[in-house]
């Protein structure tokens, strides 16, 4: 399977509370989908992003939409 890593990355999680805030961490992605938030990454083997400095968040949905608009 194919592994990616996203590395330092400000990690954006809708279901924190309000005593929380949104860590920099590492996120493991393994055949396409989210596997784990790694603490340490040296002994995996996969493909490397350093995202130091950017931010990583869901993916972002319009709740507001027009089905007959375009758009």
């Amino acid at each position: 399977m194919d592994k990616l890593i996203i590395k330092g990355a400000r990690i954006i999680d809708p279901t924190i509370t309000e005593n929380d805030t949104n860590d920099i961490g590492n996120i493991l992605i393994v055949g396409g989908r989210i596997a784990g938030y790694p603490e340490e990454i040296g002994g995996i083997d996969a493909e490397m992003i350093d995202a130091s400095g950017l931010v990583c968040s869901p993916g972002l949905v319009d709740m507001h939409v027009h089905l007959r608009d375009p758009g």
